[in-house]
């Protein structure tokens, strides 16, 4: 889908800097920040354990954002759109058009035009512009002409372009795997959620990962906007 088209204001609130930012998919439900200094395990165990082998073209930079369950580097799933701006590091909130084509409190927004941040987007379903974050998510299709080094990444090494084996190296049996709701025959989603509630789902086509969401555990099933 077009980042023009995703990409919604959010009047005073809305974070943005120029028409690559950062977009956030902000999808309102209340949630409390967490880290993304590391990926834990749905069972509580430590992460780093895991060995996988993700099929990466470059590696990561020390500038890449983490993405955790409920958080994509120093944005988080519980904070507003003013809270995320300042953990980014934003300080020009020009705001753009809102969307609300998905539903009548569905906002989105962009943030940040260079950086890690630049590949991510932000979607907020009841609290509209001024809901808490939800859901952060990363597209491959919205991240053409960045530096593959600073695409945000688990602390395991899955990113876009990393394979449906290396997702399943990493959480094995954690794993929900359902067909894709768009070429079902192709497409996958692969969901992992851990104690809190929070989840991270990997949308794959042909066996890689084109997509991946980071918040609740409802907002990363929306299949488009806030549905």
């Amino acid at each position: 889908m077009s980042r023009k088209v995703v990409i919604a204001a959010v009047a005073a609130a809305v974070l943005l800097v120029g028409a690559g930012g950062l977009a956030v998919f902000v999808a309102s439900q209340s949630g409390a920040p967490l880290s993304s200094s590391a990926s834990p395990d749905p069972d509580g165990s430590d992460a780093s354990s895991h060995k996988p082998t993700p099929s990466e073209t470059s590696a990561p930079s020390d500038a890449a954002w983490l993405i955790g369950f409920g958080s994509i580097g120093p944005v988080a799933s519980g904070m507003t759109a003013d809270e995320a701006a300042v953990a980014a590091g934003v300080t020009d909130t020009t705001p753009w058009y809102a969307d609300k084509t998905f539903a009548p409190n569905c906002a989105q927004f962009a943030l940040d035009d260079s950086g890690p941040g630049a590949a991510v987007m932000a979607l907020a379903s009841s609290g509209g512009d001024h809901g808490p974050i939800d859901r952060l998510s990363i597209y491959g299709s919205e991240i053409e002409g960045l530096d593959p080094a600073i695409i945000p990444r688990t602390a395991e090494g899955l990113t876009i372009g990393s394979t449906e084996n290396d997702v399943k190296d990493v959480y094995g049996d954690t794993l929900v795997e359902e067909a894709g709701a768009f070429q079902p025959e192709i497409s996958k989603y692969l969901t992992v959620t851990d104690t809190t509630g929070k989840a991270i789902r990997f949308e794959t086509k042909s066996g890689s990962v084109v997509a991946i969401h980071s918040g609740t555990a409802d907002s990363v099933r929306f299949v488009e906007g806030c549905a």
